[in-house]
């Protein structure tokens, strides 16, 4: 509902005037027992000046109805958010709880109110609860914390909280608005899911390594087959021979990819200081070798420096370039750049090149493991090396995307944090 809006001078004066003008009654009776126009004229005022006291009592009487009704409708939404929510004195003391709020901790909104809503907090995490106070206090920034919170009935809840100022509440300190959020399913759905893909990296690895006995064993066979016994076999029989010994060499490479993207999985990430420019120039006179005699003109740009595992960038730097050299096969030039741009929290890095490209409607299968938007006899290889590069960036809580046209190259960004 609209706030409604005083009356100004005028206006009150002139509604004042049209509801004398209704009570012609009145100042008939009054206008027999007087005779000058002085009178009549200050009779005819104090008619005016009641009749504006009369609005003023009635607009002030609709006022208080609808500031009622707008207080209980912000109670009910303040009561029955999704959230909990707490105000907070300046020294951390509840004034203020909403229904929510109670039922989440499972005690009373008048237990909740008059203590310190670090009662709550486990004391293991009191410290990071008092510090996330204080510098919501101290910001006009929101604070986010994750803590444990004690209920009523026992137990512990693990909770998200966000913390603002609150400006306009009274002369003074401000006061605190805190939001509770119960996270504890999210988190132990969190547990549940880095379990199953533990399992599962765990299953790829022992896969991949397991199966790349029999497959050395067909391939050393059908060697021998065709080294030790070539007048055995007939034209047919050494074609099929050549199918084997084709598919079981792909089918190492797809085990030992496979294996090279489960151990980035399960690798930690030991942070340090990097020389990415260096390590980029490092990661090419590896890929270089691969290039043969082919007319390649690099270009490495000055990158910032960044945090993360050395040995885990470089992998993806080299995965990286390894890709651009490979889709500018068809290029009398092939050109690949490599820049850097430094962010406040995060840098930003590419790599581009004037290859084959691709269509934008598929950039989302990329990163995925073993996909393909080209075919293996076009461009070799088994499609994880993009995949091996958006695992290493996210576990460094970096980011990872592509930009490209067909037959017009691609660039592949990618984020890593500054400090």
């Amino acid at each position: 509902m609209p706030r409604r809006k005083a009356a100004t001078g005028k206006e009150l004066r002139r509604r004042a005037e049209k509801k004398v003008a209704k009570q012609p009654g009145i100042m008939g009776k009054q206008q027999a027992a007087v005779s000058s126009y002085e009178t009549k004229k200050l009779i005819h005022e104090l008619q005016v000046h009641q009749a504006e006291l009369e609005i003023q009592n009635e607009d002030l009487r609709k006022a208080q109805v609808e500031l009622a009704d707008t207080q209980r409708r912000y109670m009910d939404l303040f009561n029955f958010a999704p959230v909990g929510y707490f105000v907070l004195d300046p020294e951390g003391v509840i004034r203020q709880a909403n229904v929510t709020a109670s039922g989440t901790l499972d005690v009373t909104k008048w237990t909740l109110v008059g203590r310190p809503l670090s009662f709550y907090v486990h004391s293991s995490d009191r410290v990071v609860f008092n510090e996330h106070i204080r510098e919501a206090l101290s910001s006009e920034k929101r604070a986010t914390c994750v803590v444990r919170m004690k209920k009523g009935s026992g137990g512990l809840l693990q909770t998200q909280l966000e913390s603002a100022r609150l400006e306009e509440v009274a002369e003074g300190p401000p006061y605190c608005l805190t939001a509770m959020t119960d996270i504890s399913k999210l988190k132990e759905l969190e547990k549940e899911r880095e379990a199953y893909i533990r399992d599962l990296e765990g299953f790829s690895y022992t896969a991949s390594h397991e199966l790349r006995g029999p497959l050395v064993s067909i391939a050393g066979f059908a060697r021998i087959l065709s080294e030790d016994f070539p007048s055995c076999l007939d034209e047919k029989g050494r074609d099929y021979l050549k199918i084997i010994t084709e598919n079981t060499q792909k089918m190492e490479r797809l085990l030992a990819d496979l294996l090279a993207f489960s151990q980035t999985a399960v690798k930690k990430v030991v942070k340090g200081r990097i020389d990415v420019e260096s390590l980029a120039r490092s990661a090419w006179a590896e890929v270089a070798l691969l290039a043969g005699r082919r007319n390649v003109r690099i270009d490495i740009g000055h990158l910032p420096p960044a945090m993360g595992d050395e040995s885990m960038i470089r992998q993806a730097l080299v995965n990286l370039l390894s890709n651009s050299l490979k889709f500018t096969a068809a290029r009398e030039t092939a050109v690949i750049e490599v820049h850097g741009q430094k962010g406040k929290g995060e840098n930003t890095y590419s790599v581009r090149d004037n290859g084959a490209g691709f269509d934008m409607k598929y950039a989302d299968k990329l990163f995925s493991i073993f996909q393909r938007l080209h075919g293996s006899k076009e461009f070799p290889g088994t499609g994880a090396g993009l995949s091996i590069v958006r695992r290493i960036i996210e576990k460094h809580g970096g980011r990872v995307w592509a930009e490209g046209k067909p037959d017009q190259g691609a660039t592949f960004y990618f984020t890593l944090p500054a400090r």
